[in-house]
């Protein structure tokens, strides 16, 4: 990447997203040269920018020899206007650093300079190259930057600037080198709402587009008259236009799993992200809250319908010898034996939005079962855990008749949960991911690589053991198309 880019990144409370954090979030972006950087995060970063996050896209080399005709200092000092004058229309900032292009080497003085940056930007995400790739320079930015990824936090490492208390998320900008590993792109970010502003940043690099750089000058020369310039200003326009479509074309599937399949099918230009293994992990939630693009989950259409109608058990059916009875409203489960018990849906249900509240009086478990079958009191599907007791993974999903756990839930969910009183729980179904709330707060955000149930009845379990007694009141769906 090329050329330091500050943009914030700020996080919307929209419905069905998680929280934000009380400050804006801060990007450092690290590219070889100046027009790396813009060329692979340009319009995230014009996205965290207008949203009002902070945004730094930093050049690791000045880029002084990528021209055919020019170089030395006045190339260098040309190619700084020109990440300046995109950092102006992306609305972020940029640093150029004064190492030689084509002569970045992986030293000791260098991984103290990235870290230094990193630090002194108090950085919430980093991105840049993967250490595979043709240019020498952005292999061996890729490598300083993943050397810091640890380092960052060492007190004793560059003590000059002090240390981050918790180290950001790394990740990789897009490549398409297979060897030794091919770029996943974990993240994919729709960008047509700001592709004219990533083309206008593009096109203020006009030694490198414009012009070619090093090695792409066009056939026959510059066009020095008005009607060749032109021609060759659209000439560059389309091709990097069609260079952003393709990255949306490669990872559709990506932003299947992020917009939902139907929106997802009209994104044309995309910028993609590979979470880097040395850094924090973050899960799903926290990529939504670190990159607030998203749309929420409850954008998601169709009518709300009642599961229960609050006056009896109409479209339900028993499982088991437990008790069963509506009372004030509300569905009331009572174990009456040692053995499991649920209540299920007579209908099946594919691809949902659920809402329920639910309220624990007994001290056994319980929870929402979905795309579940039944044969008598034994189940197959994936449960939405419900526990009395904090700490006991409400919200979280458990595979029955399956794998177990798949995944636990946000602690601050679990802390959400109101002991002994009423809760909401809202589970958002959409192919291979599921999202669940406690209490508005969210839970999990998963996505099944190999889903084994797709489709199936909800049902309310009381869990075995004789100590379940649970409420259930207010529970509607919407099927999602």
């Amino acid at each position: 990447m090329k050329g330091l880019v500050t943009a914030m990144l700020g996080l919307m409370a929209a419905p069905g997203m998680a929280q934000p954090p009380s400050a804006p979030i801060r990007i450092i972006a690290f590219g070889a040269h100046p027009d790396d950087c813009e060329l692979v995060a340009g319009g995230v970063a014009a996205k965290w920018a207008a949203l009002g996050h902070k945004f730094k896209c930093v050049s690791v080399t000045n880029g002084d020899i990528g021209h055919s005709v020019q170089a030395g200092g006045a190339l260098a000092r040309r190619r700084h206007v020109e990440a300046e004058r995109a950092a102006r229309i992306l609305g972020i900032e940029t640093e150029v650093l004064d190492n030689h292009d084509g002569e970045l080497m992986v030293t000791l003085e260098n991984r103290r300079a990235i870290a230094r940056l990193i630090r002194q930007w108090q950085a919430d995400v980093v991105i840049s190259h993967r250490p595979n790739d043709y240019h020498p320079d952005h292999r061996y930015t890729g490598v300083l930057v993943m050397d810091a990824a640890y380092m960052v936090q060492v007190p004793f490492f560059a003590p000059d600037v002090p240390p981050l208390a918790r180290n950001p998320v790394f990740l990789f900008s897009e490549d398409r080198f297979r060897k030794p590993s091919e770029f996943s792109g974990d993240i994919v970010v729709g960008i047509d709402d700001v592709l004219e502003k990533k083309l206008a940043a593009v096109d203020a690099m006009e030694s490198q587009f414009f012009e070619g750089g090093c090695c792409d000058v066009p056939a026959g020369g510059v066009p020095a008259d008005a009607g060749g310039r032109a021609a060759r200003a659209r000439e560059v326009r389309e091709r990097f236009a069609a260079r952003f479509a393709s990255t949306a074309g490669r990872f559709r599937s990506g932003l299947a799993e992020w917009y939902g399949p139907e929106r997802a099918k009209s994104i044309r230009h995309a910028e993609a992200f590979e979470v880097c293994e040395y850094g924090r992990q973050p899960t799903r939630i926290e990529i939504a809250q670190l990159f607030p693009f998203f749309p929420p989950a409850d954008d998601v259409g169709g009518a709300w319908v009642p599961l229960f109608n609050g006056k009896d058990l109409a479209g339900w059916k028993p499982h088991g010898a437990e008790r069963w009875v509506v009372e004030q409203g509300e569905i009331l489960g009572e174990t009456l034996t040692k053995e499991y018990g649920y209540l299920a849906t007579e209908k099946t249900y594919r691809d949902f939005e659920l809402k329920v509240k639910f309220k624990a009086e007994g001290a056994g478990n319980s929870g929402v079962f979905f795309h579940s079958t039944l044969d008598g009191v034994d189940i197959s599907g994936v449960q939405a855990e419900v526990d009395p007791r904090p700490g006991k993974h409400t919200g979280g999903l458990y595979e029955a008749a399956g794998r177990q756990w798949l995944i636990k839930p946000d602690p601050a969910a679990e802390s959400a949960l109101r002991i002994g009183d009423w809760n909401d729980m809202r589970i958002v179904v959409r192919g291979p991911r599921v999202q669940t709330w406690v209490n508005g707060v969210p839970a999990v955000d998963y996505v099944d690589a190999s889903p084994k149930f797709t489709d199936g009845v909800i049902a309310l379990q009381l869990h075995s053991g004789g100590e379940g007694r649970m409420r259930f009141k207010d529970i509607s769906i919407r099927e999602i198309q």
